[in-house]
């Protein structure tokens, strides 16, 4: 909220090195790298998030808009599917389908 990403990230990066499952500090450091415009950063977090938390809609999500920007659209519309498959009233996961021209 502070936008003081620099130690927003060490904060992250310090909650990772305790434990190494802490899905949120993951999901936490690639919304960061996302307003930061480090894209393909951002994703690797989503998909360690992914991998941690299989069935975390804000994971796909997350990712599906990092696809997007990236111009995988394929990639995205598979994120934004399964975030709503594990949320299925997930609106921006379905907003996001619709951008991308698919149900």
């Amino acid at each position: 909220d502070r936008k003081d990403y620099v130690n927003a990230k060490l904060a992250y990066t310090e909650c990772v090195m305790r434990d190494h499952q802490y899905a949120n500090a993951y999901l936490n450091m690639g919304w960061l790298l996302l307003q930061q415009d480090s894209l393909e950063k951002a994703k690797h977090q989503f998909d360690l998030v992914a991998k941690i938390d299989p069935t975390n809609a804000e994971a796909y999500y997350n990712r599906g808009l990092c696809n997007e920007w990236l111009h995988n659209r394929q990639d995205a519309i598979n994120d934004y599917k399964q975030a709503l498959v594990f949320s299925t009233d997930y609106k921006e996961a379905r907003e996001g389908l619709k951008r991308l021209g698919s149900k």
